[in-house]
């Protein structure tokens, strides 16, 4: 009966891994307050956005804005993370995978690149946006990676653009290293009930 228990408890850790599993949409919607504005003025909300899974970052003059400056370009609701440094990094906390995101073209960039590395820093894929595929200034690209594992996204332009709408799946994701050795107590505690019966 104690060994059922045991590996019922074991069981259920492994469940509470995978239920952990789900689609995650970040939106930078949800920032009211203090009330967003445009453009790149010092509203409270940025550089840097710190999500539970999620760090967005730029250079000093990120900010999460409003439609006023943006023809309203936004892909979901009223907010959107603009830039005026070139790059935005986005940094997950722990692996994802069919990552997604709306990429809006500021007034001077000629072309885009992104680039996918996995927790450890090594490139897994690039994708590259010139102005003659992606549009002219002020146009929305929405950009697509069926790349698994991913620690980072770096979105690489030289001038000002937004992200909206970010997509992406925690399938698969590396479990933390409380919940493994959880686990591993479970396994080891199940394997000596086993040989003190025998």
């Amino acid at each position: 009966m104690k060994r059922n228990a045991m590996l019922l408890a074991t069981l259920s850790i492994f469940g509470v891994l995978e239920a952990n599993a789900a689609s995650v949409t970040r939106d930078f919607d949800e920032f009211t307050s203090p009330p967003v504005t445009c453009c790149f003025v010092d509203s409270g909300v940025g550089p840097t956005i710190t999500y539970s899974d999620l760090t967005v970052s730029s250079g000093s003059s990120a900010r999460v804005m409003n439609s006023g400056g943006w023809a309203n370009m936004q892909t979901s609701g009223d907010n959107l993370y603009g830039t005026l440094d070139g790059s935005i990094d986005l940094t997950f906390v722990s692996p994802v995978n069919s990552f997604a995101f709306d990429l809006i073209n500021g007034s001077f960039a000629p072309g885009f690149t992104v680039n996918f590395f996995d927790v450890f820093g090594t490139l897994l894929d690039s994708d590259a946006f010139s102005l003659d595929s992606f549009g002219s200034p002020g146009s929305v690209a929405h950009v697509v990676a069926s790349v698994s594992g991913i620690g980072r996204v770096q979105i690489v332009g030289n001038d000002d653009f937004a992200i909206d709408t970010i997509v992406y799946d925690t399938n698969g994701h590396v479990p933390e290293p409380g919940s493994l050795a959880l686990a591993g107590l479970a396994l080891t505690g199940f394997a000596g009930l086993r040989r003190r019966k025998a």
